[in-house]
């Protein structure tokens, strides 16, 4: 039977540095044929990086999962903590604040990934 693997702080911050490093990758900027195959050479060299840690070994697809997974964890959670401080106030706090990883994960996608935009939807009649 496989043993659980755990993603561990050591591959958030390779994860965070390697995304730093590649905005526009991590951002999913590359398009067409020659985008899909940068964005595979460089997941390819984030697995090695990831891999070569030496606190377990994953394929390609698990740390693409992993890193989808807490993108997405992550900007719930700062829209939970916006959603908090803009309350009344008057009881306890029941989300922790934002890690430093986190706060830097956020970095690269800007504050609109979780507040969402101000402009108003496009090809609404707001004259009824």
């Amino acid at each position: 039977m496989e043993r659980k693997f755990h993603t561990h702080d050591t591959h958030w911050l390779i994860f965070v540095d390697f995304m730093e490093a590649n905005l526009d990758f991590a951002r999913g900027k590359f398009t067409g044929i020659e985008g899909k195959k940068k964005t595979r050479m460089l997941w390819d060299d984030l697995t090695n990086q990831l891999n070569s840690a030496g606190l377990g070994v994953r394929t390609r697809e698990k740390w693409q999962k992993a890193w989808t997974d807490l993108k997405s964890k992550i900007k719930q959670k700062a829209a939970t903590l916006k959603f908090l401080q803009q309350g009344t106030g008057g009881g306890e706090q029941t989300t922790k604040p934002l890690t430093d990883v986190e706060l830097r994960i956020l970095g690269i996608f800007g504050s609109s990934c979780f507040e969402g935009t101000n402009n108003p939807e496009r090809g609404v009649n707001r004259s009824i």
